[in-house]
């Protein structure tokens, strides 16, 4: 089973990532668009039920919505009928901090929902988290996902 680990960030998992077409939508492209965004950054939150990305993402690979949902917000201040997002699909990868390609996890037809995110690029949510075992180690300041 691989394994993603590294050192946390002022307690938060933070992970390099790459966001890029669906292969389908890739093919379709001109080879002289960007296919992918490699350079990102992804925090893990577990707070998130589904993954997220920032507008700017959308702009820059011009992507195409599928739809809008109304995903519900928990907190303090969140509005009671939640609020409408637009829903795209995207290939993304985590990248593996050990170099090792083999071990990035990557999801190629993953639906997101685009929300202004400050700190990072993508908000990798519960929808891909339900298939890892994540491990928050505050005290030993590291964190783990394995897939």
């Amino acid at each position: 089973m691989p394994v993603l680990s590294d050192d946390l960030t002022h307690g938060l998992a933070f992970v390099a990532a790459v966001v890029g077409l669906p292969p389908r939508l890739a093919r379709s492209r001109p080879a002289s668009s960007a296919p992918q965004l490699p350079g990102l950054t992804a925090l893990i939150d577990t707070g998130t039920s589904l993954t997220c990305i920032d507008p700017g993402i959308v702009q820059a690979l011009n992507l195409q919505s599928i739809g809008r949902t109304r995903q519900p917000v928990y907190g303090a201040f969140s509005p009671a009928a939640g609020v409408t997002c637009w829903r795209y699909r995207v290939s993304l990868t985590l990248v593996n901090p050990n170099g090792n390609p083999a071990e990035n996890l990557t999801r190629q037809n993953l639906e997101v929902i685009a929300i202004p995110i400050s700190g990072a690029d993508v908000l990798v949510g519960v929808d891909i988290l339900i298939h890892c075992d994540f491990t928050h180690n505050g005290l030993g300041g590291r964190f783990s996902l394995f897939f």
